[in-house]
Parts: C-alpha cells; structure tokens; sequence
C-alpha cells in the first residue's frame, strides 16, 4: 500500500486491535481512496476512510446507516488521536449518496482484510470504476469531478469498462443530463488516455 496513505491503514490496525481488546468486532465495507490505495493504484492521498455499507446480523452487505455505531464512533476517534488523524476519518458520508444502491454482484467482489476485530470489505476495481463514473459524472465540471476523473484514469477505465458502469449509473440516477454528463467523463477520460 503507497506510504502516503499508511496513517490511514496503522489507523483501521489499531481501531481493530482496540475493538478486538474490548470483545468487539465490526465489519464494514470501504470504497474510495481507501479502495484504490488497497489495490495499490492510488498516487494522491486520500484523507479519509469512506464507509460506504456494512454487514448487518443476517451476513448480509446492506447500505451504512447515516451514523456509525456509538462504539465505533469512540473507538475511531480514540485512534484518531493516538495518530493525529481528523476525528471523522472514517465515516459514512458517501453512503448518503448511495440511496439507490450499489452495483449488481458488488458483494461478491469484495475483498476482505481483517484488522483485529475490524473486518474490512475493500471495492472491486470494477465497482471502483462504477462509483467513480458516477461521481465523476455528477456536476462535471464542478466539484470533486477532477479528482473522480482522475481516480478513473489512474484505474485505467478501458471505453467497454465505462460502458458497463454507465448502465448502472443511468440506473440509479434518474437526472435527464446524466447521458450528457457520462459523455463529457468518458470524453475527458479518452482524451487523457491518448496523451
């Protein structure tokens, strides 16, 4: 895993020892930089851990609730200063954006890791690009789109690869523009690629 990101990973090590001290054990799925800098492709830092679903009592990998649990929300912020991490460094934001669900057969591609009593499901890169086209393709230009295009990039999105993720993406998102806004991610995409 790149070394600008080893803060975050001696951060999920030590949130698991401390969870596995305590009898407690959480498992939880991560996408984002988190996911890239596991598959070892990430080359910026990523500031945080995005949550984006977890592992409900039935085995089953369900969206993240709005909130962490309270255990975890004291655990995360003890390791965030012992580490001098921001004390949200691992939080559910992303999820909020999910409402319509992940990708089909998103569950089965995960790659588990345990940290102590922390069991962390890493995102597939073809889930990666899924998630990153649909954030890219948001409000293209504006916002975090450089950094989602980017991401794309860096994951070398073939044309076919971003083609399959634009079906989903239309799936669950019904904004009219979004045809438009895919075509402007997957231009910008090709364009880099050919330099």
């Amino acid at each position: 895993m790149p070394d600008q990101n080893e803060p975050l990973f001696r951060g999920l090590e030590a949130l698991g020892e401390l969870l596995a001290s305590r009898s407690q054990s959480y498992s939880c799925v991560v996408a984002g930089g988190a996911s890239l800098a596991a598959l070892g492709v990430l080359v910026r830092v990523t500031g945080d851990v995005d949550v984006m679903a977890v592992r409900d009592a039935t085995g089953e990998i369900v969206l993240a609730p709005p909130a962490l649990p309270l255990f975890m929300v004291t655990a995360i912020r003890e390791v965030a200063r012992e580490f001098n991490l921001p004390a949200d460094w691992m939080n559910t934001q992303m999820a909020a954006g999910l409402e319509a669900g992940m990708p089909p057969g998103f569950a089965e591609r995960l790659s588990w890791r345990p940290f102590g009593g922390l069991h962390v499901g890493f995102v597939a890169r073809r889930d990666l690009i899924a998630l990153k086209l649909e954030a890219a393709s948001d409000d293209p230009p504006h916002g975090r789109t450089a950094v989602h295009l980017g991401d794309l990039i860096t994951l070398g999105a073939t044309p076919q690869e971003l083609d399959d993720a634009a079906q989903w993406v239309l799936k669950v998102n019904v904004d009219p523009r979004r045809n438009q806004t895919i075509a402007w991610v997957k231009h910008h995409a090709a364009e880099s690629d050919s330099r």
